[in-house]
């Protein structure tokens, strides 16, 4: 879901799941309070994955770094939560606890407007595509790393599967695991 005001976003989340209850459904951050209530809960778990921002886990999680926002994220109802890191990447909090680090791809930045937005629908697609959040992360990561090589929406647009199939398998191989209580995912 786009950014919205949370109550917009609350609103939407329940007609979705009314309508289709199976439907996946991610959500973005809302900009409009600081810190967690206990109303988010509710919003939270009516969606697939969470998707804030480093910036915006920082707001609603204050002085926690991503894997403890991650655990702070699911303990107010997201069922997986991935954090966003710009070019470090991002860290994938999935339902059953497990910790992983998607490290960005090395694109040539042109532009970086648009590359949240891109992660969010590359990793919607690969959700569906594959059932798993860390595949679709790579996923997510791949789409942001077009759309910041090129100036237009439209140069984005145009690149293949196979190169978005290529860049995968080569993210594949630099994707981690993060075990025990984690500090930091920065390099």
């Amino acid at each position: 879901l786009p950014q919205l005001r949370k109550s917009s976003h609350a609103a939407l989340v329940d007609a979705l799941r009314h309508r289709e209850p199976d439907l996946r459904i991610t959500l973005d951050a809302w900009h409009e309070t600081d810190g967690l209530e206990p109303t988010d809960r509710g919003l939270l778990e009516g969606v697939e994955a969470f998707l804030p921002s480093e910036e915006d886990a920082q707001r609603l999680c204050p002085g926690l770094l991503a894997p403890e926002a991650a655990r702070e994220l699911q303990r107010h109802g997201a069922r997986q939560v991935v954090i966003k890191l710009g070019d470090a990447g991002c860290f994938v909090r999935t339902a059953d606890g497990e910790a992983w680090h998607v490290p960005a791809y090395a694109a040539a930045v042109t532009d970086l407007t648009g590359a949240g937005d891109a992660f969010c629908g590359g990793f919607l697609v690969g959700l569906h595509e594959t059932g798993d959040p860390v595949r679709a992360a790579l996923f997510g990561t791949v789409s942001a790393s077009f759309v910041v090589e090129h100036a237009t929406a439209a140069g984005a647009l145009a690149v293949g599967r196979a190169a978005a199939d290529a860049r995968r398998a080569e993210l594949t191989q630099r994707i981690e695991q993060v075990a025990g209580e984690v500090r930091a995912v920065r390099p």
